[in-house]
């Protein structure tokens, strides 16, 4: 079985030099301080395959700076981070490098990333890249992939109208709701561009200088009279013989500014005809169909999961497994989805069957993991030539996801069972046909500790009494077929201290959550410090006591002055402030920065460590003061002064 390897990646390769003047009142450069950065995530995936392993990469765009930063972040930081997310981090800048702080307000997520909409038609060009090296060698791409042949175009679009293609491919997946175009649909030929570029520093086999390469490839493709504005997508081919470890990298989620990049081979000298569907799925919001056969919720192999294109590419056009098309809204059958939670026999149609009149996926939601998906797999259409088909077709097949990438788990044919002890959980085929299977899910009830949270984690204050609230979140983990539960809350204070929380108790649905409010109260004299405040169920004949904790500043003192404050323009009208991020030492947090113009404090705040004014004419002198979550304000930064004037 012929395969190939794929890295993908989610990047940002236009950075904008960080603005200057010669008015500037301080030398001390951006890099090499303590700050606090607003702005978007990009989030990249880079597997190592010698070594089995997939490692995240994080990109945050500033939107002050207009700058790009490698974001590095560990542990639970990392996992609650998506492409498009617009978050608040503090941090310590190196370089282009900025390495989170480990303090608890160190990540605030402002925005959620946008919820993944259904896509139409695709605009896509195939760019074939020749490398011309420092000694004058031409590293060519086959000239099969375009000119009378045009096998590119064929893979993409089926130019000569008979061919599987990636639009075909993604039609039939989709039901006709998706399909690959060029810059007008249908494609053509005349959507595939050979380029060539030059690269003095290229080793054939050790040199992978992708975006460098994509980019001369857009210059060049822009000479030619190509007009790149008409395409969301460029797909890159390079040569078989480049110093890529992998066959091929995409950006994740890319809206309509996409790239994905296709190495060629000997035995394809065009690439994988499934390889170009794989990487336009990464920028479509895909990730890949994975396994996880001992159904641990970890991954066992990142793209063993072949009977859906975003596995392993094998020159095998086939359509998409269960989570995948429920991902995009690509379910055709009566009903779509069905919700077997609470178990019940269910009759559903082949996976791939266009207008069918059944529904085509059974979810069900266990008490803990990701969300099962049930489908039916048959070999009609695209998948008539599905890898495996023992293994996939006229058999149930079992997935779990809820984000990332898919994990295919089991599949089952008649009279064969899955079962999930731990989730009370069995699935079995009773029978099936051409065009359907019937399939039992039977569920028993299963008790689970619950889940708390109280946010936030961290508040204060300087004057005393003071009463603060915090929202207690508590989650029912029981398995399916489980009943309500009603879980009774207490919480612990300081002594001396008082307090509530209503209501003091909530009855919850397995899987469901609900939330609480605790009032706390500090007496006065209480002295500056950090203060633990806890809430936690209630220990039943069932289920165990779960809790979560919080901290309550008492703070009297103002935080540590900013500093390092440069200030630098722009056009002649932007004054762009940058400087070093205040600290607390008594735990409350420093809320925002108010920026001061010659003497006097301008209108709002901003919780970040860089400012953008537009003053006007004249010569403006800035400083900065912190104020910390309990209200303290610090003395003020170092000044700066620049000159707006006429040239």
């Amino acid at each position: 079985m012929s395969t190939f390897r794929t890295v993908s990646a989610m990047l940002l390769t236009t950075v904008l030099p960080l603005l200057s003047s010669p008015a500037l009142s301080a030398t001390r450069p951006l890099s090499d301080r303590s700050v606090v950065f607003a702005g978007t995530v990009m989030v990249s995936i880079e597997d190592d395959f010698v070594h089995g392993r997939a490692t995240k990469h994080f990109t945050l765009h500033e939107s002050n700076l207009g700058r790009s930063f490698e974001l590095r972040v560990r542990g639970k930081d990392a996992d609650r981070l998506t492409t498009g997310m617009r978050v608040r981090v503090k941090g310590r800048l190196s370089g282009e490098v900025l390495t989170l702080a480990t303090d608890l307000d160190a990540l605030t997520v402002l925005e959620a990333a946008a919820e993944t909409v259904p896509v139409a038609v695709r605009r896509a060009v195939v760019l074939l890249v020749d490398i011309v090296d420092g000694g004058g060698v031409k590293h060519a791409v086959s000239s099969s992939c375009d000119g009378s042949t045009a096998q590119s175009a064929t893979i993409m679009f089926s130019a000569n109208g008979t061919t599987k293609s990636v639009d075909g491919c993604y039609q039939d997946s989709s039901f006709g709701a998706m399909g690959w175009g060029g810059a007008s649909y249908p494609g053509s030929p005349l959507d595939v561009v050979r380029v060539t570029v030059s690269d003095a520093t290229l080793n054939m086999g050790t040199t992978c200088n992708y975006s460098s390469w994509a980019n001369a490839a857009d210059l060049e493709a822009t000479a030619l009279g190509v007009g790149l504005t008409s395409y969301q997508h460029r797909l890159y081919v390079l040569p078989a013989d480049v110093g890529c470890s992998w066959a091929g990298l995409a950006y994740i989620g890319c809206g309509n500014s996409c790239r994905a990049w296709l190495k060629a081979y000997s035995t394809q000298p065009c690439g994988y005809g499934d390889a170009y569907a794989h990487e336009l799925g990464h920028n479509v919001g895909f990730y890949h169909a994975s396994t996880d056969t001992n159904n641990d919720g970890t991954v066992d192999c990142e793209y063993c999961d072949d009977s859906d294109f975003m596995g392993y590419a094998e020159a095998v056009f086939r359509t998409q497994n269960g989570p995948h098309k429920a991902q995009m809204g690509w379910v055709s059958g009566s009903g779509g989805i069905v919700d077997g939670s609470a178990g019940g026999q269910f009759t559903i149609a082949a996976l791939e069957q266009a207008a069918a009149p059944l529904p085509q996926i059974v979810k069900v939601v266990p008490g803990s993991g990701k969300p099962y998906y049930l489908s039916y797999r048959v070999q009609m259409g695209y998948d008539a030539s599905l890898p495996q088909p023992t293994k996939y077709a006229n058999r149930t097949n079992v997935h779990r996801w809820n984000s990332g990438n898919t994990l295919y788990v089991s599949s089952i044919g008649d009279g064969q069972s899955f079962v999930d002890s731990a989730n009370g959980i069995t699935i079995t085929q009773d029978r099936h046909d051409s065009g359907t299977a019937t399939i039992t899910v039977a569920t028993s009830p299963t008790s689970r500790t619950p889940t708390v949270g109280i946010s936030p984690a961290i508040q204060g204050t300087n004057v005393l009494p003071a009463t603060k609230s915090y929202v207690v979140s508590i989650t029912n983990n029981d398995g399916g077929g489980s009943s309500s539960s009603a879980f009774a809350l207490a919480f612990t204070l300081p002594p001396g201290w008082t307090g509530g929380i209503t209501p003091g108790s909530l009855v919850l649905g397995p899987g469901l959550s609900g939330t609480a409010t605790l009032v706390v109260s500090a007496p006065a004299g209480t002295g500056d410090g950090n203060f633990a405040v806890g809430v936690s169920t209630v220990a039943d004949s069932v289920h165990s006591s779960a809790s979560a904790s919080a901290t309550y500043s008492i703070d009297a003192s103002a935080p540590a002055a900013p500093w390092g404050l440069t200030a630098s323009v722009a056009k002649r009208s932007k004054v762009t402030l940058a400087w070093n991020a205040s600290t607390d030492t008594n735990g409350s947090g420093i809320a925002f920065y108010r920026i001061y113009r010659n003497g006097s404090p301008l209108s709002g705040t901003t919780t970040t460590t860089t400012f953008v004014d537009t003053p006007g004419l004249g010569v403006w002198t800035y400083t900065v003061r912190a104020q910390d979550g309990a209200g303290n304000l610090s003395a003020a930064s170092n000044s700066a002064t620049v000159t707006l004037g006429r040239k």
